[in-house]
């Protein structure tokens, strides 16, 4: 009669946070089917949902939807998870093709990014890579952004015309788009034409996030509580 060790390697408890009906089932049913890695523990429909029905449950890894809430952003849907599970490992779903939005979810602390239209395999290579302390990009995500983002991070001063950068610059600062305008010598609305393919080009739709960005790729610095455009 052969006898079996007591000693069983760890199964990650994972949680999902979705809101469409058909995708809570079809990936609910595999992660519930797939006893290898890992343990369904169930799934919430909204950020709220998960805080109260999970808070006295230990959970490792929460797959993430950011569809779950449209209108926020997915750092503002982390912070509430990690409110209730400050170790979890978040993996994100997301049809952005964004670099930028990609890039900004992993300097949040996302472990992991997959795209909506991911296989179940992707999603358990993920589930491994990041129990190894590994982050995990899906592989559709890295085929459509591409060398932008698998190969390397273009900045802003790359992507925009030279124009543009000025304005980018300006609307980091604060600068509204009537005195951009004046310096510039072109109208309003024109900047202000330009200040969305910006805003849509980078993701973003505050002032500070452009600011953020700017900060971040070393074109301005705080200096003496001022901000300086570096050359």
């Amino acid at each position: 009669m052969q006898t079996h060790s007591s000693t069983s390697t760890h199964k990650q408890r994972v949680v999902l946070v979705d809101s469409i009906p058909a995708f809570i089932k079809s990936i609910g049913d595999e992660l519930s089917n797939y006893s290898n890695e890992l343990k369904y523990l169930g799934h919430a429909i909204e950020i709220e949902g998960f805080q109260k029905k999970f808070t006295n449950k230990e959970v490792e890894i929460v797959i993430l939807n950011e569809s779950v809430a449209p209108t926020q952003k997915p750092i503002t849907l982390i912070s509430k998870i990690w409110k209730v599970h400050p170790k979890a490992k978040i993996i994100l779903i997301t049809e952005s093709q964004n670099m930028y939005l990609v890039r900004n979810a992993f300097s949040c602390g996302v472990s992991a990014v997959l795209p909506y239209r991911f296989d179940f395999s992707d999603l358990i290579d993920a589930i491994r890579a990041i129990s190894e302390g590994r982050i995990y990009l899906g592989s559709y995500v890295e085929q459509d952004l591409g060398k932008l983002f698998a190969h390397e991070f273009k900045e802003p001063k790359e992507l925009f015309s030279e124009l543009d950068f000025k304005i980018f610059i300006q609307l980091a600062l604060g600068v509204s788009n009537l005195q951009i305008a004046g310096l510039l010598g072109k109208q309003p609305s024109y900047i202000s034409l330009r200040r969305k393919n910006i805003e849509s080009l980078l993701n973003v739709t505050t002032t500070t996030e452009l600011l953020q960005i700017a900060i971040q790729n070393t074109y301005i610095r705080s200096v003496d509580g001022k901000f300086v455009v570096l050359s």
